[in-house]
């Protein structure tokens, strides 16, 4: 059974009866949806979780973290956003967790590809946006490769988000081309948390498919930092202890969350 929503925007979101409960203690529940998309011309799935139970809902704000199938079962995020919810560490949240159509994807559509960000600024949020009364803020969260993909989508469009999270974001893409180019971006009062783990000190790293990784990830997030900050943005920088691993996002992912609102 699918319900068709209207949608002010190129994208189609199509509803599967399907709630995903993700945490026995606090009895978290998602909804899966399939969104279509025109200027990628093909679809994914998304799942939105809604504001904690208990919040005030009126003019929630929103969340979009890439790398759905990750943030979800691995990382743990719904109950993480739960939990700084009703700790009123976070503000009211819509979550939606976006997925990569298929691993094969990813790649192309994360290395800094415009196509990517109108999916995301021109037809997923408003669509979102238009479903569920989400307003105000707007963040976008990703990891590793979508760490990339998210500051690039909020450099690309800042009229669209207001705080971007990055763990180990993969800036050494083109030997650091996305620092390089940070001056070439419009101005934003955007909110960046770039961090980094202290074991990623791997240089010249085969990713296969004739990628390389020429630099760290350290040394390309500490120029991603300080490009950000030449630019006259706001970032908060951390690195932390360990690795290029789910189990250091999951660590620090409630500390990165409330850097990003600890400030207006």
């Amino acid at each position: 059974m699918t319900k068709e929503f209207e949608a002010p925007s190129r994208c189609t979101l199509w509803l599967r009866i399907r709630n995903m409960k993700m945490d026995q203690q606090h009895s978290i529940s998602l909804v899966q949806h399939t969104v279509a998309s025109d200027v990628l011309n093909n679809e994914r799935m998304v799942w939105l979780q809604p504001p904690a139970d208990g919040v005030d809902v009126d003019h929630a704000n929103l969340a979009v973290f890439l790398d759905g199938e990750y943030h979800l079962p691995h990382v743990g995020a719904p109950s993480i956003m739960h939990t700084l919810q009703k700790e009123k560490a976070l503000p009211p949240m819509w979550c939606a967790y976006v997925a990569a159509r298929t691993q094969a994807f990813r790649w192309p559509e994360s290395f800094c590809n415009p196509d990517f960000v109108s999916f995301i600024c021109d037809e997923l949020v408003p669509t979102i946006e238009a479903h569920t009364g989400a307003s105000g803020t707007r963040l976008i969260a990703g990891l590793s490769l979508t760490g990339l993909s998210a500051a690039h989508t909020a450099l690309s469009r800042p009229d669209v988000f207001h705080r971007v999270l990055c763990q180990s974001g993969s800036f050494w893409w083109e030997n650091g081309r996305l620092p390089a180019e940070v001056g070439n971006y419009p101005p934003t009062q955007a909110m960046f948390r770039i961090t980094v783990g202290d074991q990623e000190i791997q240089a010249n790293v085969e990713h296969g498919s004739g990628l390389t990784q020429v630099m760290s990830q350290v040394d390309a997030n500490e120029r991603m930092r300080d490009a950000l900050l030449n630019h006259g943005c706001r970032v908060s920088y951390h690195r932390f202890n360990g690795g290029h691993d789910i189990g250091s996002w999951r660590r620090n992912l409630a500390d990165d969350l409330r850097s990003l609102f600890s400030d207006p």
